[in-house]
């Protein structure tokens, strides 16, 4: 379990977004656009090619993590925590004084190699309906997240799975507190502002 722990932590913790940033425009990514380590904030800031690579490469380590616990044979809750600690490396990095992403690209990589196949075609779904419908894809993700342990415990699934998808929508909560704060204030304590900024994105305008 240590061995789990250890390898998917240090997966994770790999600050794709942040060599690139580096690399390619000498810039932190987390001092820029919305100053998050993740493929969107690339996307936005390097080009589509660079936030396309970014996501890939950091769902990769989730699906690495998982892979190579299921090579060492460890048992499933081994393969829970590597994946969940991939996610952790990712949020909170130890190569960048533990503050790194928000893990969406890191919890589907995870996802992506755990969840039965049923499960993940609702999953991805439920993201893409959404993100049609409200062009809010940190919206379609949240809801995904909460709607995969729902279908996980309807469907009977093992405990190991059930635990895993919960734990992913615990850190992603507490890596959404920024952006919560961010609609909190734009909404200006109007709960009919603070919903509709919620589903369809806060306007750049009131983005600080």
């Amino acid at each position: 379990m240590v061995g789990a722990a250890f390898s998917g932590y240090l997966l994770g913790s790999v600050p794709t977004a942040y060599f690139l940033g580096r690399w390619l425009k000498g810039i932190d990514i987390r001092l820029v656009g919305s100053r998050n380590m993740g493929s969107l904030n690339v996307f936005r800031i390097l080009g589509p090619f660079w936030g396309i690579m970014t996501f890939l490469i950091d769902a990769g380590k989730g699906v690495l993590a998982v892979a190579l616990a299921r090579w060492s044979n460890w048992s499933d809750w081994g393969i829970v925590l590597a994946g969940l600690m991939a996610v952790a490396g990712h949020n909170w990095p130890l190569f960048l004084g533990f503050r790194g992403g928000k893990g969406a690209a890191t919890s589907l990589g995870v996802i992506a190699a755990t969840a039965p196949h049923p499960e993940l075609a609702v999953f991805l779904g439920v993201i893409i309906t959404i993100y049609l419908v409200t062009r809010n894809i940190s919206f379609g993700l949240g809801v995904a997240f909460i709607v995969l342990p729902l279908l996980n415990m309807h469907l009977a699934r093992s405990r190991e799975l059930v635990m895993l998808s919960w734990a992913l929508v615990v850190m992603m909560t507490i890596r959404l507190g920024t952006s919560i704060r961010e609609v909190r204030e734009a909404a200006c304590g109007s709960f009919r502002r603070f919903l509709k900024y919620t589903i369809y994105g806060v306007p750049k305008e009131l983005r600080h």
